[in-house]
């Protein structure tokens, strides 16, 4: 991890699959997370958010019991080629969730991160 990347917590490079939309939105579209740590995550998908923007995502790993919701703050984009599409990368950072969720994911993050 560099500095320049303002990481603060380890990331589990994982692709599991999310469903997201922005908050005006009333459709959820679905895309894989690069890596996800306790504090944000790496998101691939066609629409490109605009750093600063806020969106919704619905997270499903196979050890929760339930999907958690989570809000998030876009802190970056990028553009990618998957094939011949254009794809989005974006940063982004989990605003204040609620503890018991926070502690799932965390508790997520350390069980991946195991040997």
């Amino acid at each position: 991890m560099s500095a320049q990347e303002g990481r603060h917590a380890p990331r589990v490079v994982r692709h599991f699959m999310v469903r997201y939309r922005s908050p005006n939105q009333s459709t959820w579209a679905s895309s894989p997370l690069k890596d996800f740590s306790r504090d944000g995550a790496r998101l691939v998908c066609e629409q490109a958010f605009k750093p600063g923007e806020t969106i919704e995502l619905v997270l499903g790993l196979p050890i929760f019991l339930e999907p958690v919701r989570i809000t998030a703050h876009v802190v970056w984009r990028k553009a990618v080629f998957a094939g011949s599409m254009q794809m989005s990368e974006h940063g982004i950072s989990f605003v204040s969730l609620d503890p018991t969720v926070q502690q799932t994911i965390t508790d997520a993050v350390q069980r991946f991160l195991k040997p």
